[in-house]
């Protein structure tokens, strides 16, 4: 009995937490560019490398990877 009582009060409170996220979503305004979320696969060394730029700078990873991979092609444009 309390199991369920507990299921249900558990799925009552992640359907209002969606439900609060969908509506603050709605309210932000968009990005000048739109993200989409992709998987890459990289070395044990480049992880702990942009970890330690992580905990240095404060900027999320997917910044400085998207400065990176930005500024490199922006390179090898010139090179051309």
């Amino acid at each position: 009995m309390a199991k369920a009582r507990l299921g249900t009060v558990t799925e009552r409170w992640i359907n209002g937490k969606t439900e609060k996220r969908q509506a603050v979503k709605t309210e932000k305004p968009k990005a000048v560019s739109e993200k989409t979320k992709l998987t890459i696969y990289v070395s044990k060394d480049t992880i702990k490398t942009l970890w330690h730029n992580r905990a240095e700078t404060g900027k999320p990873i997917s910044h400085t990877v998207e400065r990176l991979v930005t500024e490199g092609l922006e390179q090898s444009k010139e090179k051309k």
